[in-house]
């Protein structure tokens, strides 16, 4: 599996949960015994904690009709989309020697700055 992004590791054993939902579903529809298989938790526990991932703008994920198996619901997942996160005003950062000579950040030197030292 790939390694998550030190800003999402953290000690919750469900970190980074959807995204790996994301991940396992990419691949194509799985039930959600298969995926609770994966994830080693009884498939109560996983029916509960994509009862959340259900909703949202991110990933959107749709679950079958409920089946009912030994006791429990079970149901198909399937990945509909992963939409990108695009900026609604895209503007490009020009940096370059001019643009701060102009701000007066080059060439400008501190009042306290000796070269000698």
């Amino acid at each position: 599996m790939r390694k998550l992004a030190q800003y999402r590791r953290n000690a919750h054993p469900n970190s980074g949960f959807k995204e790996k939902v994301a991940w396992q579903l990419s691949k194509g529809p799985r039930t959600g015994r298969e995926l609770s298989a994966f994830f080693h938790m009884t498939l109560g526990e996983f029916n509960g904690l994509m009862r959340g991932c259900l909703r949202g703008k991110t990933v959107v994920i749709e679950a079958s009709e409920p089946v009912p198996v030994d006791g429990c619901i079970d149901y198909t997942y399937t990945l509909i989309r992963t939409r990108r996160i695009v900026s609604s005003h895209p503007e490009t950062m020009i940096v370059s020697r001019r643009s701060f000579a102009e701000r007066g950040a080059i060439g400008a030197r501190p009042h306290h700055y000796h070269p000698s030292r």
